[in-house]
């Protein structure tokens, strides 16, 4: 006799708190491959082996976007918690990319209910919240962290557990962070503080010897750095260059060896009209790229550096010489800095 189909939740069975965790899903080269298809996204990051080997991650990786949908298919599609309930996927109020994905990586959605309530428009129909984590790191090691079957029954759970500590442990300086733009003193003492808050954190994270633990952490710091810089790219679309400098100061103390904060945070100084303050950030990039033919191709496309082709300094740093487009005679740099 066949089995009845699956029924999922009704809306009567909901409630705030009720979390779900998504089958899981191997991302391989055919996923990517396709992927750029479908969207025409092919960006050598996710395409070429031989450009993402020379890249921050050093292989490729798959589309952020890409993530985004599979998770989407995790939740509904695969786990039929609300079939025959869900409606509609009406939006989406916040997404962050912690951490990248890989060919091979096993993806798991952890997803909870944060709001339920009445439709106002439609009096018959209701609404559902939901927040939810992309787990990647914990299940690349999974043969020997979920050693039991007592460990895969309680897996929910604790992954409900990591989220909330995760959280707990970028609190402070995330409640910090947002807080900055409505200062009206003692501005650098507090950012000088949250630096080390953060360096406390990340050093912590870096010598803690349980997988677990550590995974926890890292992810701490990696919620900091994201909040950091989607909180510096806001101020830059504001004009606010001076708080925009204080987050990717953030953001380069959460991820010193990346040369993201550094490099947006020396287009800030460039924009601040700060060319010296901007140059020395440069340098610090420079020393964590690994594209450097990139770094420099991004260096002389953007306008705003225009200025430091009259530091001296500019010409030792970044190899111009006479000759190059970029190049200024000695004679012809503007003097005022």
């Amino acid at each position: 006799m066949a089995s009845e189909r699956r029924q999922g939740y009704a809306y009567a069975d909901l409630y705030v708190g009720m979390a779900f965790r998504s089958p899981g899903r191997t991302i391989t080269d055919a996923d990517l491959v396709a992927f750029a298809g479908l969207t025409g996204d092919y960006s050598e990051l996710h395409t070429s082996d031989v450009y993402a080997k020379n890249s921050e991650f050093g292989r490729r990786v798959a589309h952020g976007m890409l993530g985004l949908a599979y998770a989407h298919g995790l939740m509904w599609a695969r786990t039929g918690e609300l079939r025959d309930t869900a409606i509609a996927f009406l939006g989406i109020g916040e997404w962050k990319f912690l951490q990248p994905i890989f060919i091979g990586d096993t993806i798991f959605v952890n997803y909870r209910i944060v709001e339920l309530r009445d439709s106002k428009s439609r009096p018959t129909q209701a609404i559902a919240t939901f927040d939810g984590l992309i787990d990647v790191a914990a299940f690349r090691t999974a043969s020997t962290t979920l050693a039991s079957q007592k460990d895969v029954r309680e897996g929910r759970k604790r992954q409900q557990r990591d989220f909330e500590e995760q959280q707990y442990l970028s609190a402070d300086i995330v409640e910090t962070m947002a807080s900055l733009p409505t200062l009206t003193s003692d501005v650098a003492a507090t950012v000088a503080a949250t630096k080390h808050k953060i360096a406390i954190l990340r050093e912590t994270a870096a010598h803690e010897k349980k997988p677990d633990k550590a995974i926890v952490l890292k992810r701490a710091v990696a919620q900091v750095y994201v909040d950091a810089m989607e909180t510096g790219s806001n101020q830059i679309d504001q004009k606010q260059y001076i708080l925009a400098k204080n987050y990717y100061v953030l953001a380069a103390e959460a991820m010193p060896d990346s040369p993201n904060p550094l490099r947006v945070l020396s287009l800030v100084q460039a924009l601040d009209h700060n060319p010296k303050a901007a140059l020395e950030s440069l340098r610090q990039a420079k020393s964590r790229v690994t594209d450097m033919p990139h770094f420099i191709e991004w260096l002389q496309s953007e306008p705003a550096f225009a200025p430091l082709r009259n530091v001296d300094a500019w010409y030792e740093a970044f190899g111009v010489k006479e000759g190059d487009a970029e190049y200024v005679k000695p004679e012809d740099r503007v003097r005022i800095w």
